[in-house]
This record gives structure tokens, C-alpha cells and sequence, in this order.
């Protein structure tokens, strides 16, 4: 094992036990979604453990992202997607590592999937301003961005992104 592949095991383990998740040898991104234990639970007490693997598989794509892995970020997110498909902070995640990798439609259809499940995330409706200004649709980044400040008046982030829109 070479120290990257030591170094990206011990990432998984230490942001699955961050999050709770009981850590087997043979998880795939940070995150156990199959687990013997899970028949003595109540529903409760699995959508609970669902909850905590989507953000431990959400948090390694994160590091994969920070660290420029973006197709491996992708993946994390697809995880915890499948975990939690209603995880709107995952598809605003992929989106993001859709950006970085110049796939701008695809981030959009995951910051669609995003608002679509959180009408008030206002975070990925920021995002979807700067993708749609990247795109060169500056009247759709101005209404996402508007949607941004709508929900969050306080968030500066949008304001900043309309006046490079108005730059432009």
C-alpha cells in the first residue's frame, strides 16, 4: 500500500467515526450503507444511521474535492445520494465538482435536483447564478442569484455574483 492509499483509509475512517458510522474493513467511500445489525432497529433508529452515512460519504467527498479529486468527489456524493436521496446538500456538493471539471450542465442538473428538494437553499441557488453566468446566461443568473437574496438577504455571496454578471 502506497501512502496515498494509507493516507485516503485513514480519511475514511476517521470521517466515518466522526459521524458515528460503524467502520468496516471493506466501505467503499467512508460510509456503510449495508449492515447486518440493521434488522433489530426500529425506522427511526435506521433513517438515523441513513442520515449519518450520507453525511460521512458527503464529508469524504468534500476532502475529494478540497484535494482535487473531483471524480471521486462525485462518486462520495453519488453515495450519499443514494443513501438519502433527498440530500440536497450532496447535489449542491456534485455540482461543484461538476464545475471544477467544466461539466456546467451537469452541475446544473444537480443544483436543479438540489432546489427541487430545498426551495430555500439559498446556497445553491448562488451556485446556480455563478454556473448559469459561466454558461454565458447572465438573465438565469440573475434570477437565481435574486432567489439567493430573496431567502438570505444577508448573504453576500449572490451580491457579489450579480455584480460580476453586470461586469460582464
Amino acid at each position: 500500500i502506497d501512502m496515498s492509499e494509507k493516507l485516503n483509509k485513514l480519511l475514511m475512517l476517521v470521517l466515518a467515526s466522526s459521524c458515528g458510522v460503524i467502520v468496516s474493513t471493506a466501505f467503499s467511500c467512508g460510509c456503510n450503507s449495508h449492515r447486518s445489525d440493521d434488522a433489530d432497529k426500529s425506522d427511526a433508529a435506521k433513517n438515523e444511521d441513513a442520515d449519518r452515512e450520507a453525511e460521512a460519504c458527503l464529508k469524504l467527498g468534500r476532502a475529494h474535492f478540497d484535494e482535487g479529486r473531483c471524480d471521486e468527489a462525485i462518486a462520495a456524493c453519488r453515495k450519499a445520494i443514494a443513501i438519502k436521496p433527498d440530500y440536497a446538500e450532496a447535489y449542491n456538493g456534485m455540482s461543484a465538482a461538476y464545475g471544477r471539471l467544466g461539466k456546467h450542465i451537469d452541475a446544473l442538473v444537480a443544483l436543479k435536483k438540489a432546489v427541487a428538494i430545498k426551495p430555500d437553499y439559498s446556497k445553491a441557488y448562488c451556485n446556480m447564478g455563478l454556473t448559469y453566468h459561466i454558461l454565458g446566461r447572465h438573465a438565469e443568473s440573475l434570477v437565481a442569484y435574486n432567489k439567493a437574496i430573496a431567502i438570505k438577504p444577508d448573504y453576500a455571496d449572490p451580491y457579489f455574483g450579480k455584480g460580476n454578471v453586470y461586469k460582464d
